[in-house]
Order: structure tokens, then sequence, then C-alpha cells
């Protein structure tokens, strides 16, 4: 009875999985070994005891003085700092500071116990070292851990002694909390002798300030000066007012100036139209004169002719009445000159008192100027005495007032178990290590592992696959003692013609028939590339597939090295091929016949010395051809490859090379070195058959099922002789 299963290619993870179940007894003893290791390592760890203590630190202590400013600051106001501060506090609770107090308070320099556990390796001599060594051993067991979204956080120490835990991390708490106080303490003390000294220093300065003003008071009559200031502030407005007024006149004045100093130079003198001359009454009497005389002149020049007395003496009238009024215009010029120069002597005068006065407007400045820095620098002297003497009294006040911000929430208990070691926690990280190494050694493993393990190693070495010959086993489970196969392993296909191993070496027939097809394949050679690959099992499988097929088949041992085809057939040494090469002897006398019907076999005979002379002579060709005379196919079983050159000449004489490699044990090397040497002797290479292929086993059912074959078969009969 027959059942099939059909494979398909497997995924990479698929691969991995083959490849662990392959080696799963590796995998199992690494995960035995991690999880055993982890186990005694676990029991052999003293028990550690965790005391935790919760602390609260709030931002700002409570104000008990309302509107009073602290001298410190014990927390962080601003929202953004206070990530900062809180990280200060976390580092301040693990600082040797901390721990040093609480060293000092439970005595832990003198206690044996601690110093032994603490420092197993070097004990410190001297009080001194060892407290430091003891606070900086005590500083690096504190686990800060704070509470998200809360100012609480969470204070815990490890110990072997769980009361000690307790005590020293409650002595922690006590030391932080005091220390953050004390530290206030401590600044404000210094705070009240830093203020008092400035307090002495701004009285001083504030006193020689007030002995400034009021002695600047006294010097300079302060009180007079409002007084001065109006009337040089009304002498300067006035004086402003008069130089205006004389500057307007004086403008004047030059214009009336310069154009009657324009009119003396006129030819006709009454021709001038300048106010001050049109009012003048002599200059006006005079140009009537002159009008007269003239209208008289020029009638009697019509009379008379200009030398005539008449015309002389009123010519002569004329000349005196226009001097006159030239003298005239000159003397009222004179007069405007005047009235410039006194204008000008005015101004100058004007000036100088507005310098005066603004002089002393300066000297009023500088002096009220003075005044006010003198009163200033008192105002200013006495506010920051003020200020600072309110703060020396507000220090005074806040360090009477012990107030901290910090404050034991819960206080740790005596632990009742141990938290380490961790049994549970290290037992599970064990089995997850052992699981995971397990596996990384079994993947490693089966990566390092070059070996030729199904038809994807043949493939890649571009090698054609035959065929594969599963690993015979004992099935306990469905064999009968009574039909126990106890044959030759060369045989088994013979006496097991329905069993999954003659299916498949009918698979390996299949495939040579079809390539003899193209290419007539009377002459096989069967050969590996190293020793002890079963060539020889496959060369007899190979012939009894053949001959139940009704081919006349021989199987010619040329292993002259190392025959074992007579031990397939449990025949005797006798006499074979090396008898034929060295005598007259004839082949049908050394051909012995076999239980399997159509199949005989030429053994080697006795070995000779020089293998690869015998094989290279005419003689072993006239060999091959008596053979291919009388039989279909012809099966020669040579020497491995790689170990001497008897099958490389076999192969040059042959019609195909099967070559055969030994799952899990072939490397990929010699496969390839063996390809070379067949390809150098210009064989034909047919393909490669997998021998031992273990197609039971997940880790080879990869490669089987990799192989193509489509099904996987199951003998209908009981058989068990495991293969060698």
């Amino acid at each position: 009875m027959e059942s099939a299963t059909k494979i398909g290619t497997t995924t990479p993870l698929q691969h991995y999985a083959q490849a662990v179940f392959k080696r799963r007894w590796i995998a199992l003893a690494f995960f035995v070994g991690t999880v055993v290791s982890v186990v005694l390592y676990t029991r052999a760890q003293p028990p550690i005891y965790r005391a935790t203590v919760t602390i609260l630190i709030e931002r700002t202590p409570p104000r008990v003085l309302a509107g009073t400013a602290e001298v410190v600051e014990m927390g962080s106001t601003n929202y953004w700092s206070n990530k900062e501060y809180y990280q200060t506090q976390y580092n301040i609770i693990q600082s040797r500071e901390i721990s040093l107090r609480v060293v000092e308070q439970l005595g832990l320099l003198g206690n044996n116990r601690v110093m032994n556990e603490w420092f197993p390796s070097h004990l410190q001599s001297g009080i001194q070292i060892a407290g430091l060594d003891v606070a900086q051993a005590l500083a690096a067991k504190i686990e800060v851990v704070p509470r998200k979204d809360s100012m609480l956080v969470d204070v815990s120490v490890e110990d072997r002694d769980a009361v000690m835990a307790m005590e020293l991390v409650n002595g922690i708490a006590r030391a932080y909390r005091d220390y953050n106080l004390d530290r206030k303490q401590d600044l404000v003390q210094a705070a009240d002798v830093e203020l008092a000294s400035v307090v002495e220093k701004r009285r001083i300065d504030k006193e020689l300030a007030e002995k400034a003003v009021v002695e600047f008071e006294s010097d300079n009559a302060i009180g007079t000066i409002a007084n001065e200031r109006r009337v040089v502030d009304q002498a300067i407005v006035t004086g402003e007012a008069t130089r205006e007024e004389l500057l307007r006149r004086l403008d004047v004045s030059r214009a009336r100036v310069d154009a009657l100093s324009k009119f003396q130079k006129v030819r006709d003198i009454f021709d001038v139209g300048h106010a001050d001359v049109l009012q003048s009454p002599l200059v006006s009497q005079l140009k009537q004169e002159h009008v007269r005389m003239t209208g008289e002149l020029a009638k009697l020049e019509t009379d008379y002719l200009d030398k005539h007395p008449a015309v002389q003496s009123v010519r002569n009238r004329l000349s005196v009445v226009e001097r006159t009024a030239r003298d005239e215009i000159s003397n009222i010029v004179k007069a405007a000159r005047a009235t410039l120069q006194e204008l000008e002597s005015q101004l100058h005068q004007q000036d100088e008192r507005l310098i005066k006065a603004r002089a002393a407007d300066a000297a009023l400045a500088d002096r009220q100027l003075s005044y006010e820095r003198l009163v200033a620098s008192r105002d200013q002297a006495r506010a920051a005495y003020e200020k600072v003497s309110g703060r020396l009294t507000e220090t005074k006040m806040t360090g009477e007032i012990k107030m901290n911000n910090v404050d034991i929430l819960d206080v740790a208990r005596e632990p009742s178990a141990p938290v380490k070691p961790n049994l549970k926690l290290n037992l599970a990280l064990g089995i997850m290590l052992g699981l995971l190494g397990g596996i990384a050694l079994a993947i490693l493993i089966d990566r390092l592992d070059n070996t030729i393990k199904g038809s994807v190693d043949l493939e890649e070495l571009g090698v054609t696959v035959l065929g594969v010959v599963p690993t015979l086993r004992d099935n306990r489970r469905e064999r009968k003692v009574s039909e126990e196969y106890r044959g030759p392993i060369e045989l088994y296909i013979h006496h097991r013609p329905n069993s999954a191993v003659a299916e498949l070496s009918r698979t390996i027939r299949t495939n040579l028939m079809f390539m003899a097809t193209e290419r007539s394949l009377r002459t096989l050679l069967v050969t590996s590339p190293g020793p002890q690959e079963g060539k020889t099992t496959v060369a007899v499988n190979l012939g009894v597939t053949l001959a139940a097929n009704g081919a006349r088949v021989v199987i010619v041992d040329t292993d002259m090295r190392r025959p074992r085809v007579h031990q397939a057939f449990d025949a005797s040494f006798g006499s074979g091929v090396s008898n034929y090469l060295i005598s007259d002897v004839e082949i049908v006398d050394l051909i012995q016949h076999t239980p399997v019907p159509n199949l005989d076999f030429l053994p080697c005979g006795p070995i000779p010395p020089n293998p690869a002379e015998l094989i290279h002579t005419a003689k072993f060709g006239q060999l091959i051809r008596s053979l291919k005379g009388q039989y279909d196919t012809v099966i020669f079983d040579s020497p491995p490859i790689n170990v001497v050159t008897d099958a490389q000449i076999l192969a040059n004489q042959v019609d195909g090379v099967v070559l055969v490699v030994r799952a899990g044990e072939t490397s990929r090397e010699a496969l390839a070195h063996g390809k070379r040497q067949l390809d150098t002797a210009k064989a034909n290479i047919l393909g490669c058959v997998l021998n031992n292929l273990d197609i039971e086993s997940r880790g080879h059912g990869y490669y089987y099922g990799r192989d193509r074959y489509g099904y996987a078969y199951k003998d209908s009969q009981p058989n068990s002789k495991p293969s060698t």
C-alpha cells in the first residue's frame, strides 16, 4: 500500500526551522545547559533585600510670614526650572555628603559585617579612608525613582541584611531632610553676618550724605536761591526783550543811513524823496526858493544872454540855495549816523548785561544741581539703609522659623522577602536565552556545515540531479521480526521492489533513459569524489533497476584498489578484470551470474600494482567493446575521482559518468574538485546521485522536498536493515 504527500518549495523560515530540528539535540543541550547554569548561579547568590522610603519634595516650603522674602529659596517657583531643581535634589540624595552623614549616624565605620560584605577584596586601614570608602559604597547603593506627575520620590537601598537595608534608607531620608534644612540655616547665618556688615556700611554712607547736605545749605544760603533765581530770570527776560527792540531799531537806523547817504550824491538835490529830507523845514523853504529862482532864471534867459549880470546874479543865488540844501541834507545824515552809533552802543551795553545775567543764572544752576545731587545721594543712602536694615530684620525672623520643603511621607519597613536573586525572572531569562541561543547555535552549525545536503546544493554547483537514494532504517512500528531483511544492502531493492528506495532508484533509471534519447548510453561509469560515499551501492542498484526493465546489464568492478562488487553478490573474489588485461583468458570465463535476472558482474580480480596503467591499455578498450557486444548496458564501478587517476582514465572511455555524493558528508569543495577532474578528462557528466538522504527526517525532508520528487513512498512490506 502506498501513501503519497505532496512536497513543495520551502521558505527561508522553514529552512531555518528544519535546520534547528535537524540539530535539535545540540539546541536542546545548549538550552538545558543554560537553564541549569542559571538555576545553579541563582541558587549560589546570597539573598538581597530592598527597603524603600517615600520622600515629599515640595517646590516651595509653607509661607509663615506673608510678604516676607526668604533668604534661601528652598525649591523652585519657576515652572521651567522645576526639572533642573528636582534632578539636582536626586543627585544630592545620592551624594557623598548624605552618605557620610548616614555613616556617622549609624556608626558604619566600626561595623565589621559592613566592611566584610562591602569590601570583601580590600579592607582599608584608617578611620578617615575607611569612612570615605564606606560613604562611596553607600552612595552607590542608593536608587532614586521619582513618581511621575507628582512631587514624590522613592529612595531604595539593597543589602543582604533586611534590617540594615531599612536602617540605611531611613537614615538617608533623614539625612537628606536635615541637610536641606541645615543648608538653609547655614546660608541664613552667613547672610546675617554679611547683611550686618552691609547695614553698618549703609548707615555710615547715610550719615555722611546727610552731613554733606547740611553743610552745603549752610555755606550757600540755600534758602535765597529761589529769590535770586526769580530776579535773574526776570532780568534775563527783560534784557532779551530790550535787546530785541534795540536790534529792530538798529536795523531801521542802518537802512535810514544807507538811504540818506545815497541821496548826497544825486545831481538834483531837490529831487530827493526821503521822509527826513521832505520833513525838514529848511529844505522845504530852500526848495520853494529854488523853484522861484529857476522860473526867474528862465524868464531872464529869454530876454538876456548868459553873461548878463541879472542872469549871473540869479544863477549865483541858485548855487547858494543848492549848496545850502546839500549842507542841510549832510546834517540830516550826520544826525542819523549819530543815532545809529547810539543804538549800537546801547545794544553792546545790553549784551553785557545779558551775559552777566546768564552767568549769574549758570552759577545758580550749578549751585542748585550740586544741592540736588547731594539731596539725591542722601535720599538714596537713606533708602539703601532702610532696605538692608529691613532685610536684616526679615533674615533674622526667617532664620528663627525652621520650615522645610522636604518631608518623609512613608518610612521604610523591614522587607519580608528578598528581591534578589529572582529565581522566576532569572529562570525566564535563562529559558529565553537558552531557546534563542540553542536556535542560533543550531543555525550557526548548519551554516558552517559545507557538506552537500540536497539537490539545491548540487544545482548551485551546476550539477544535474539524477535522483536520490534514501537512508534505510528500522521501521520498528511496522516491521515483523520474521520478515526482517538481513541480506546485502546493495540487493535491498531486488528483495523490496515496492519500497521507496526501489521507486527512487527507478527514478534514476528513468532520468538516464531520457538522456539516452539524445546520445547512446551503453557504457556508464559510477564514481564519487571520495571514498565510502556509496558508489558501489548505487552502481548495483542501477544495474538491478535496469535489469528489472528487461535490459541485459553487467557490472564491472574496476576499483582495483578496494574492490567491493563481489561482496554485494556474496561471490568469491576469483578472477576478473586484472586477469583479462594481463593474460589471454576469455571474458566469458570471467563473468559471474547474480541472483538478479539479466544482471551479471565482472569481478576486479587480483589487485595489480599498477591499476592506472592497465586501464590505459588497448586491451582495456577491447574489454569495453567485447562487453558492449554482449550486454545492453555496461556499468563500471571505479575508485574515487579525487583519490586516484583511474576514474579520469575510465571517464574518457565511457558514454557517461554518474557522480555519487553522500548527503551530509561530501563537501562542496570535494564535489567541485571532482567535477573539475572529470571536465579535464573531457568526460560526459550525466549528473549526480544523492546517496544516504534521510527523507524521513525533517532536517533532510527539506532537501528532499527541494529535490522536486513529487511524492514520498512507504514500503508496503516491512523492512528494517539500516544502511551503512
